[in-house]
């Protein structure tokens, strides 16, 4: 016959109660450290584009409202919904309304969750996550979020991140869909069933900036002729010279061939240099930027943030099958006193030419000023001219923005 000791019990279930209880406040931490995250864009975008009828009036708002939870056991996670929709005028072509004699302005009404994940971080050293994110690479050259659209690209992808040591992260993701800009009514806006790796690994000097090396791996099945496969290397960084003055610098290099079920056959180079300067709120770049194509298939980055690259006109938004060479100059200033204190005024100039048969594409003329108005409000005015020779048509574009956060 077995006897137990009152005490003994009484101990062993007041240690049950408190590991109860612990447990209990550890995940309560998920609740308490919930944070909510949202912002209110507004934009009016007009576009002149010769060879169609009529110019593009859009008026659209966006609203993301989500929330981030608190960490408990090193999980977290994060969900968001976004809303598109036009206001007062519909006079553009969003990609899916049929509206063909007016110029595209790609951001049609939708209604998505746009972002839904778990992250861990219970290792100091090793990041995880899994669901729906946006995902931004270095300079957004080959991977982004579009952030400029109103529509962001998001990607259904697993990620896990190593720190060994300072400096140096590890990072691979593998997704299997992309949820693009045209939304979930265009029949191009999501990209399913794809096989896709990204590799990168950056070493930040902490002197001689930041080394970073990738490869990049796009099985993309609904769209075969946008799959390759791409490693590169970049090395960039700033390096204080005196007297206020700062040397900035950037050098890329990538080679892309075909992957998968892509039917063309090729094998291009991508580089990219950018020295530049600056001091006294001003800052100047100049740029060399060439992706290399063979008349029939092209160096492509189908991920990318394209609208910050190649001109805000987006006349570039794929690379033309002739290759691109464009060479750019970029100007900044930055008020840090009197009343215009953190206005920021920018100006751009590109020259785009053929990598192969010497076709002068055009020249493009972009200018922007943005200002915070108060605490939580940002105002921009942006224009951007294209010229064209060889390619496309003459384009003019304006934009109103207002975000609220």
């Amino acid at each position: 016959m077995k006897t137990f000791s009152i005490p003994a019990v009484v101990f062993g279930t007041t240690l049950c109660l408190s590991s109860f209880a612990a447990q209990a406040d550890e995940l309560a931490n998920l609740f308490n450290g919930l944070k909510p995250t949202g912002d209110l864009r507004y934009r009016y975008e007009y576009v002149d584009q010769d060879g169609l009828p009529f110019h593009a009036n859009a008026s659209t708002l966006r609203i993301q409202a989500g929330a981030k939870t608190g960490k408990a056991y090193g999980f977290s996670g994060m969900v968001q919904f976004q809303a598109v929709a036009p206001l007062f005028s519909g006079n553009y072509n969003d990609t899916i309304n049929g509206l063909t004699q007016y110029p595209v302005v790609a951001d049609p009404g939708t209604g998505v969750i746009n972002q839904a994940a778990v992250y861990w971080s219970g290792v100091k050293e090793v990041s995880l996550s899994a669901g729906r994110q946006t995902v931004n690479i270095d300079n957004q050259r080959f991977i982004g979020s579009v952030g400029w659209r109103q529509n962001d690209q998001v990607l259904d992808i697993a990620t896990g991140s190593y720190t060994p040591i300072k400096g140096l992260t590890a990072y691979y993701g593998y997704a299997w869909h992309v949820h693009r800009i045209f939304g979930p009514d265009s029949a191009g806006g999501s990209w399913g069933n794809s096989d896709i790796s990204l590799l990168h690994l950056s070493y930040d000097t902490g002197g001689v900036g930041t080394i970073t090396a990738y490869g990049y791996f796009l099985n993309i099945r609904p769209a075969p002729t946008s799959s390759s496969k791409t490693f590169g290397a970049q090395w960039s960084g700033k390096v204080a010279i005196g007297n206020g003055m700062t040397a900035l610098y950037l050098a890329e290099y990538a080679h892309q061939s075909d992957l998968g079920l892509n039917p063309l056959n090729y094998s291009e180079d991508y580089f990219h240099i950018e020295p530049g300067f600056a001091a006294w709120g001003f800052t100047t770049k100049l740029g060399y930027e060439r992706l290399g194509g063979n008349g029939t298939a092209a160096f492509q980055t189908p991920l990318a943030t394209l609208h910050a690259f190649n001109g805000w006109a987006d006349k570039f938004l794929s690379t033309p099958a002739t290759g691109l060479e464009d060479l750019y100059a970029d100007v900044t200033y930055k008020f840090t006193k009197t009343v215009l204190k953190s206005t920021t005024l920018r100006l751009v100039y590109h020259d785009f030419s053929a990598t192969s048969g010497g076709a002068h594409y055009g020249t493009e003329w972009d200018a922007l000023i943005a200002r915070p108005v108060c605490l939580h409000v940002t105002a921009t005015l942006k224009f951007a001219s294209y010229n064209a020779k060889a390619l496309a048509t003459d384009t003019t574009k304006f934009w109103l923005m207002v975000v609220i956060k």
